[in-house]
């Protein structure tokens, strides 16, 4: 992942996230330098297994339970299931890639670093950080707007099977105790949406260099013409 200047909004989001157990600090060169976080190694790993956990636990509760809200046949089960492993494997393999993967992120900042450094009569780090921030805070909005959504549906279906088992402690009941139990998951999407995140931040970054090469080529070769 970049993990640069202008971005650095969206570096604390994923450290949130769950996906960036770094620490970065400018050095005496003013350069950013990329160490790993015990701390967040350690958050990164926990926060990771506790909603896997939580997320399996959830459908277990609800493929087992007297009154399911999803997972009412063999075929709900085996298709609900499945979509939850594609989210949760991508998960895993974010956080994996996050603690293994330091010195390559080491390797590609120190080279997007030698790359600005060239560039830098043509950088424009303030509306870089404006994009950013915008990039990272529309995502997570929209995505917290359409779950929100999804979960207000599902608790509505739950409402109106009009069954009124009482829950022994929080008198709440069975479906909407299950559609409860279903929120671990849809949080794992917040996680999901940090991925894609950073993938579009570092593939635009790129396309936003190769600009700025171009018209550095042309303010030095095609200025006169």
């Amino acid at each position: 992942m970049e993990i640069s200047e202008p971005n650095i909004g969206i570096f604390y989001v994923s450290k949130i996230l769950a996906l960036a157990p770094y620490a970065a600090k400018k050095n005496s060169k003013g350069q950013l330098e990329i160490r790993r976080s015990w701390i967040f190694s350690i958050y990164s790993v926990c926060l990771c297994m506790i909603m896997v956990f939580l997320t399996y636990r959830g459908l277990l509760f609800d493929a087992n339970s007297d009154i399911p809200v999803r997972m009412k046949s063999a075929t709900s089960k085996v298709v609900t299931a499945s979509d939850v492993s594609v989210v949760v494997l991508a998960i895993v393999t974010g956080v994996y890639c996050g603690m293994f993967g330091l010195r390559a992120t080491q390797e590609l900042n120190i080279r997007l670093q030698r790359i600005d450094s060239t560039l830098s009569p043509f950088n424009n780090f303030k509306k870089d950080r404006w994009r950013a921030y915008g990039m990272a805070s529309v995502s997570l909005v929209v995505i917290g707007i359409l779950l929100g959504l999804d979960v207000g549906t599902w608790a509505r279906m739950a409402q109106e099977m009009n069954i009124s088992q009482a829950d022994t402690d929080h008198n709440i009941s069975l479906p909407e105790l299950n559609v409860q139990w279903y929120i671990p998951f849809y949080s794992l999407y917040f996680i999901l949406t940090g991925l894609h995140i950073n993938f579009a931040n570092t593939a635009y970054g790129l396309g936003r260099r190769y600009k700025r090469l171009n018209q550095m080529l042309r303010a030095s070769y095609l200025g006169d013409r």
